[in-house]
């Protein structure tokens, strides 16, 4: 009844209107103080999910080093006016504020329901207006390259910088591209690239069968913090102690996101109900009331073992320490833990996010772990892992992820290729040179 609720909601809203679609917003962007020398990267992020902030972090602190960095949340300043949530609420809240209220509330069918149906909708409604905002913004600002770690605006934000011939990246961090690709087809542009995560159907396929040459794409690996590419150094019997993790006990590292709070509780009821004998390493978040629950539940069998994570970041420590994760199908987990060397019972069990689908295969056709489609398979497919244990090692699930290094590399080679283009015409042997770059 909820959620059907919420659908009429956001239908109301957007039958009102896309309103004021020819206002400029009045924002002001905080400066960056330039580094002589340096050249100058404008990162195109959201709030909405934790995906796109926890990629631009692991951006910024990979690039930092080497160049300007200036993050812009172009839903909250540059398509302010656009937004009729925040116009209907009086400010009080957004449309980033109201996917993430309905996705910790776990309503995915109606955060399906509107980004499947109105997303494609309101990005063509809107998009000559997203290209000139997005112009004005690149002129002021004049940067060197753009990148994209956003859905919905890629054909704006590609036509607008190559108005401007800027460089441009969209790096993407879904297992299913439909949002992130929307009229890329269209897109005209000399010096463009799409990172992607992993080469399936609904990644490399889907974007060629959209009409994007095979050139523009390449398969780098997702954004991750520089600490899970340092797991295989790491003294996991300090990081044990650290975290009251006894030392030879099998631990199941459990990290559901905003809306898998009752699934913990669930999830923990099922292994205490047969007496697994491991320990528990539940990630809880910034939820107090999921801890105190778990904390209740867990404090009346006196022969198990946990530990309760509140929000941290060093949860590179925790997969680094564990022998087994139970996460729902988030592709930057399943990215960490996969590069982490760390097995992956994936829950299937309640309603998915579309995009997020694509991952529960992945994860299964390669062998990085089990789908968890009912709640009564969770103790014996723990069982079979804590069996594997003994007989095969983490490095059995050999890390893929690359983007670290390659995406230094594409960008300098798109940035030679500005200068060059900026300079004099290409030669054929820079033209070919750059074409196989």
């Amino acid at each position: 009844m909820k959620n059907i609720i919420y659908i009429l909601l956001v239908c109301c809203l957007l039958l009102t209107g896309w309103m004021s679609a020819n206002i400029q917003d009045n924002y002001k962007l905080a400066k960056n103080e330039t580094t002589a020398g340096k050249k100058k990267l404008l990162i195109f992020t959201s709030k909405g999910g934790n995906g796109h902030m926890n990629g631009t972090a692991a951006l910024k602190e990979m690039l930092g080093d080497q160049y300007d960095i200036q993050v812009v949340n172009p839903f909250e300043t540059i398509f302010r006016s656009l937004d009729i949530v925040r116009k209907l609420s009086f400010g009080k809240s957004d449309w980033e504020s109201l996917y993430n209220k309905l996705y910790q509330k776990g309503m995915t069918n109606v955060n399906n329901f509107m980004c499947k149906k109105f997303g494609p909708w309101l990005e063509r409604s809107n998009r000559e207006e997203f290209e000139r905002r997005l112009h004005i913004l690149l002129e002021q600002e004049k940067p060197d390259l753009v990148i994209s770690i956003i859905p919905l605006i890629n054909l704006a934000a590609g036509n607008a910088t190559n108005k401007l011939s800027i460089p441009f990246i969209v790096v993407t961090q879904d297992g299913n591209l439909k949002l992130w690709s929307l009229g890329l087809e269209n897109l005209k542009h000399e010096n463009y690239a799409i990172t992607i995560g992993m080469n399936t159907p609904t990644t490399r396929e889907y974007l060629e069968k959209q009409g994007i040459s095979h050139n523009n794409i390449h398969t780098i690996g997702f954004p991750l913090r520089q600490p899970f590419f340092q797991n295989k150094h790491k003294k996991v019997k300090e990081i044990r102690q650290e975290w009251n993790i006894p030392q030879d006990k099998f631990t199941v590292m459990m990290m559901m996101g905003g809306p898998g709070g009752r699934q913990l509780i669930k999830f923990t009821e099922e292994i205490l109900r047969n007496n697994l004998d491991v320990h528990l390493l539940i990630c809880c978040g910034r939820n107090e009331k999921i801890k105190n629950n778990l904390e209740s539940l867990l404090s009346k069998k006196q022969d198990i073992t946990f530990t309760l994570v509140p929000f941290t970041n060093k949860v590179a420590d925790l997969m680094a320490a564990s022998d087994l994760l139970l996460t729902k199908p988030g592709p930057n987990t399943i990215a960490e833990a996969v590069q982490s060397y760390l097995p992956i019972v994936v829950d299937a069990s309640m309603t998915t996010l579309f995009w997020e689908r694509a991952n529960i295969k992945y994860v299964t056709e390669n062998n990085y772990g089990e789908t968890l489609t009912s709640l009564k398979n969770l103790a014996p497919i723990i069982r079979e892992y804590m069996h594997k244990r003994k007989t095969q090692p983490k490095e059995t699930y050999h890390a893929y992820n690359q983007f670290n290094q390659e995406i230094v590399k594409l960008i300098a080679n798109m940035l030679e290729k500005k200068a060059l283009q900026t300079a004099q015409p290409l030669s054929d042997k820079q033209a070919t040179k750059l074409a196989k770059q």
